[in-house]
């Protein structure tokens, strides 16, 4: 986020709205990659982990991308996604929401408020 507001995005509500986007975009595509590795969908968890990681890149969610591109390589080779690498994107999303909203805060902004973590 602060590479964004430094590229030049400094309306603090659009960052925010980029915040929330992030949370709710961010739940689908682990509800879908949920889905994926109970079907044992390779492709399908190629799929999500790979629009996970492009949703963390956009607000600069590092571990969270990085979590989701080690998993997306997973679906290339076809191997199965153990549910501690699940747990552990999980996690990763889930501290950079909050990490997202402290920034926010900081700024002077804050995303809706609203709150859901990948445990809900």
């Amino acid at each position: 986020l602060e590479a964004l507001r430094r590229g030049g995005v400094a309306d603090a509500a659009l960052l925010g709205e980029l915040v929330h986007t992030f949370e709710d975009v961010s739940l689908r595509y682990l509800d879908a990659l949920r889905a994926a590795v109970s079907a044992d969908d390779a492709d399908g968890v190629m799929r999500a982990a790979h629009a996970l990681k492009g949703a963390a890149v956009s607000i600069g969610a590092v571990r969270t991308a990085s979590a989701a591109h080690a998993i997306e390589l997973d679906g290339r080779r076809g191997e199965r996604v153990d549910a501690a690498r699940h747990e552990q994107l999980s996690r990763a999303r889930d501290a950079s929401v909050a990490a997202a909203r402290v920034w926010l805060e900081a700024q002077g902004s804050s995303a809706p408020t609203r709150v859901v973590t990948s445990a809900s």
